[in-house]
This record gives C-alpha cells, sequence and structure tokens, in this order.
C-alpha cells in the first residue's frame, strides 16, 4: 500500500515545476489541493501546515526577495504536520545498526590497506596509504568500496598524469607477483585508478595518488559526525533514498556521494539551534592540520567537537530535510558548508562560480577546500527536475502517512526483504 502510495505522489507531481519564464513558479499536487487547507497552525517552517508540494519551489520562506535567498527555518524543531515519526526514527536507526561497518568488517579493510602500503613502500618508501571515503568518515555500511590514496608524506609532491600511470604500473606488477591479489587492473582515467582484491581478507581496493583533498575531505566528515549522533544516520539514509531513486549517480548528470553529504550537512547546519556548526569556521586549525595527522584516525583519536543543544528527533529531521530541499532555489544560490550559509550567485565572490561553464549548472554546492563546484555534473534540466522531483515525493510522503517509516520513501531493512 505504501509503495503505491508513493507511486500516486510521483504522478502527481507536475512534470515541469518551472513556468516558460523560467521564474520559479508554485507547485501544488492534486492531493495537496484537499488536504494542506485542513491543516491549521505553523510547521516549522514559518509558513501554514501542508504538504512539500504546495510550497513554492525556490524564494525564500515569506516575503519578498530578488535572490531568494533560503534562510535558515527558524523554529527550534522541525517537526511532521499531523504525524507520528517515532516509528520513522525507530525504523532509521534500525536501517543503521543492519547497514553499518561493523568493527570486524574495517578491521579486514584497514588490515588490506596496510598490506597494500606495505608493498608500495618496497619501491616508494616516502609514499602512505589513507583510507578515504566512507569507510573511514562515519557514514560508511557494510558493503562501502575501500577507497586508498597513496600520498607522499616526505615534501606532498604530486606527480603528473603519466607519472601516476607508472607508478600505479609498478604497483601491479608488485601486487601481482606478490601473490595475494586478484584482479589487479590500472584504469588509465583522467585520474588514474589501481583496482584489486586482497584475497586473504576478501576486500576490494580502489586506490589513487595525491589524493590530499579526499583525506581531507574524510577527516572533516569525520569531524561533523562526531559532533552529533544523528549526522551519521541521516547521511546513511538519504544516500540510500537517492541510491534507490537513482539520483545518486554522478557520472549519469546527477548527485554524487559526497554531494550528498553536504547536502545533509548544510541543512543541518541552518537549523535553529543548529544540529553542527560550520567546522570550518570553530576548527579551521584542525581541518588544516598536517595531512600526517590526519592519516587513518578513529572515533578515539578525534579532537574535541561542539555539542548541538538541537533536540529534533531522526524523523523529524528527514521530514524536514526533504521538506528544505524541495523548497530550495538550487539555480539561484550556492550552498556554502565551510560558511555555514547559502549564498546568492549574484553575491559570489568566487570566481569558480563565476565562469560561464559553472554558471550553468542547476545545483550549485561549494567544496569546503577547493571552493570549486561539487555537483557540476548537473547540467540537464530534465536531470534537474528528476532530482527536484524526488525531493517533492519524499516530502509528500511522508508528511500525507499518519505514522511514516522508510518504507515510506522506499526503503526497506535488509531483515524485511528477507522475510518476504
Amino acid at each position: 500500500m505504501q509503495k503505491y502510495y508513493h507511486e500516486v505522489l510521483r504522478s502527481m507531481v507536475p512534470l515541469r515545476l518551472f513556468s516558460a519564464s523560467r521564474k520559479l513558479a508554485p507547485v501544488v499536487s492534486v492531493a495537496a489541493c484537499s488536504y494542506s487547507e485542513k491543516v491549521t497552525g505553523f510547521d516549522g517552517f514559518g509558513q501554514r501546515g501542508g504538504p512539500v508540494s504546495s510550497r513554492p519551489v525556490g524564494g525564500s520562506y515569506g516575503g519578498s526577495n530578488s535572490h531568494r535567498v533560503v534562510m535558515a527555518p527558524p523554529n527550534t524543531t522541525v517537526k511532521v504536520p499531523n504525524a507520528n515519526t517515532e516509528q520513522l526514527t525507530q525504523a532509521i536507526s534500525d536501517f543503521v545498526y543492519e547497514n553499518r561497518l561493523t568493527d570486524e568488517i574495517f578491521q579486514s579493510k584497514y588490515e588490506a590497506v596496510m598490506a597494500l602500503e606495505e608493498v608500495a613502500q618496497k619501491f616508494k618508501s616516502d609514499y602512505s596509504a589513507f583510507i578515504t571515503g566512507s569507510s573511514l568518515n562515519g557514514a560508511g555500511t557494510k558493503d562501502a568500496d575501500t577507497d586508498v590514496t597513496l600520498i607522499n608524506v616526505t615534501d606532498h609532491g604530486t606527480l603528473s598524469r603519466a607519472e601516476a600511470v607508472n607508478f600505479l604500473e609498478d604497483l601491479k606488477t608488485q601486487l601481482v607477483e606478490n601473490g595475494n591479489y586478484k584482479e589487479v587492473v590500472v584504469i588509465s582515467s583522467k585520474v588514474p585508478l589501481l583496482s584489486c582484491h586482497d584475497i586473504a581478507r576478501n576486500v576490494p581496493l580502489d586506490v589513487s595518488l595525491d589524493g590530499a583533498a579526499a583525506v581531507r575531505n574524510t577527516y572533516m566528515l569525520q569531524l561533523y559526525s562526531a559532533c552529533d549522533y544523528r549526522v551519521t544516520p541521516l547521511i546513511m539514509v538519504v544516500k540510500a533514498w537517492a541510491k534507490k531513486h537513482s539520483i545518486k549517480a554522478a557520472h549519469h548528470g546527477l548527485l554524487s556521494s559526497y554531494g550528498i553529504s553536504l547536502l545533509v550537512l548544510h541543512f543541518l547546519q541552518v537549523q535553529e539551534p543548529w544540529v553542527v556548526p560550520a567546522l570550518h569556521q570553530v576548527m579551521r586549525e584542525h581541518l588544516y592540520a598536517d595531512l600526517k595527522d590526519m592519516r587513518n584516525r578513529f572515533g578515539h583519536d578525534l579532537p574535541e567537537t561542539p555539542t548541538s543543544n538541537n533536540l529534533a528527533s531522526l524523523g523529524d529531521l528527514l521530514y524536514g530535510f526533504f521538506h528544505y530541499y524541495a523548497s530550495f532555489s538550487f539555480e539561484e544560490n550556492i550552498i556554502q558548508v565551510a560558511e555555514g550559509r547559502v549564498q546568492p550567485c549574484d553575491h559570489s565572490l568566487n570566481p569558480l562560480f563565476s565562469a560561464g561553464s559553472l554558471r550553468k549548472t542547476f545545483v550549485k554546492i561549494e567544496e569546503p577546500f577547493s571552493k570549486s563546484n561539487v555537483s557540476h555534473s548537473i547540467m540537464k534540466r530534465s536531470q534537474f527536475m528528476r532530482m527536484r522531483t524526488e525531493f517533492v515525493v519524499a516530502g509528500d510522503a511522508l508528511f500525507f502517512t499518519p505514522q511514516p517509516t522508510l518504507a515510506t520513501i522506499g526503503l526497506t531493512l535488509p531483515s524485511e526483504t528477507s522475510e518476504t
């Protein structure tokens, strides 16, 4: 029934949310017309209660603003009107528990990375192996890829593309001769990559070179996860939701895994009070520390982080996430996690966003370190509208379900799948 209802909601979202003049227009679902009038009071976003799809897509929350700056919701706790989110909160907790990266799996990954480093250092002694991505940043699942980057920790020098390919070819030779690796392949893409499988520990590895940015990004996400227990569950669930609905696919002009994480962090930053602060403003010295100080650090090694006074539940925050982005002016604003704010494109001093090619992208998420556009691949309006539609549908599904669970937005637990 929930699956059917979810599809009905999707069919109600107009295929084109924008008018011919390309100005942002209100989107009203059929269900919204008959239901929103019955809702009284305010929903925590400065407007009368109603489904996500009945709100203007884009624009500020009330008032007229030529730049449509999206401001932080004014209330302390995001609430789903007329809904009990206890089951949703429990479902999120169960989802994380059943999909989490266990200590045993992580130990195998860590041992595999250290074994790879030992092989690499036989001919490149200055290089050390850094685990990057979700295996270390706090939001990893049991089936997460094991991403590794080898970095020259002596002088932090970088290799040209040709030098990188030669390095990886030499590493491939060493790994094959070692005998503990199979499926060893060097991929000569724009960013050269070596893919292999550690036989003894049954761990596939993706190895890159000179990935200093990936190390810093991973460490930043570790610190955000350490700030508040709600960060990891929300990132895990939103990523799973995005993958389920085929909008987590940067290679197809949609969102990347990292971009999704930044969307969640920004949403949590603009709550009042914040769930997480802008760490670039309060922990800058840690984020820009020497790379060796960030190497494969775990929870107990992390510095103390700020704590939140926000008491919103996981369920209320998940609904608030979809509500926030269903009404967000992506085309006209830049999301800046480093500053904890939204910046109108016309006011941006960042030359990367002033360039004509990047101004054509529909979603602008500023990378906290390089200041580039993490979502530069979203350049087709059809793909952008597809992404926007999924936000609206998820928000409406949670709104119209009296006791929503993750099944309401199309997710099921492994245990539920095995029982059917």
